[in-house]
C-alpha cells in the first residue's frame, strides 16, 4: 500500500511546477528501515521512469511511517506526517530533476534525513518534525578529498546542493 502524501500539484507529472521546494504543503494528519543501495541516475523523463521513482520513494516512506514510538530503543518518535509529506515532495522533485535518489533515514525527533553517500563525500538534508519541515530544513555537505564542508538552510542552498549532488553522482 503506497503512502499517498504527494501534494496535489504533483499528481500529474506532466504539469509539475519544477520549483525548488522551500515550504511544505499543508500536512494530512499525524503518524526496520533497511538501508538500500541508492540508484545512481534513472531517467524520469518518461512514465516508466516516473513510476519507478515514485514507487521507490513511496516504499521507503511506508517503512518510515510504520516506525512505532521508541523505534530506536532510545525514545525515538514516530515519523511526523508533515515530515513524511515534505520528504515525498523534496525526493520527488529531485528525482524528476534527474538527481540520484537519496536514502531516507529516520531521525529520533520524528523528522527524516535524505542522505547521499559516495566515496569520501556525503550530503545530508535534514527535515525536522516541525510545522514546516522544508522551511526549517538544513543541508550539510562534507567532501574529504577537497576538504569542502558547509551547512546551510535548505531554502538558500539550492545551488550548493546541486553542486554537491553533481560531485556525488560523478564518483
Amino acid at each position: 500500500m503506497a503512502l499517498n502524501v504527494a501534494p496535489a500539484f504533483l499528481s500529474d507529472h506532466d504539469v509539475v511546477r519544477r520549483r525548488w521546494p522551500t515550504s511544505s504543503s499543508p500536512a494530512i494528519s499525524d503518524r526496520d528501515v533497511e538501508p538500500r543501495e541508492t540508484p545512481r541516475r534513472v531517467p524520469v523523463a518518461d512514465d516508466e521512469g516516473y513510476r519507478m521513482a515514485t514507487e521507490w520513494i513511496d516504499s521507503q516512506l511506508e517503512n518510515l511511517r510504520a516506525l512505532p514510538l521508541n523505534w530506536d530503543s532510545y525514545g525515538g518518535q514516530p515519523m511526523s506526517l508533515r515530515a513524511l509529506q515534505a520528504t515525498r515532495q523534496l525526493a520527488e522533485f529531485l528525482a524528476l530533476e534527474g538527481w540520484p535518489w537519496p536514502v531516507l533515514v529516520p531521525r529520533a525527533d520524528g523528522g527524516i534525513a535524505l542522505e547521499w553517500d559516495a566515496p569520501r563525500a556525503e550530503l545530508v538534508i535534514e527535515l525536522t518534525a516541525t510545522d514546516d519541515p522544508l522551511r526549517d530544513a538544513t543541508a550539510l555537505f562534507a567532501d574529504d578529498e577537497s576538504g569542502d564542508q558547509w551547512e546551510d538552510r535548505l531554502a538558500t542552498a539550492e545551488r550548493r546542493i546541486a553542486d554537491a549532488l553533481t560531485r556525488l553522482a560523478n564518483r
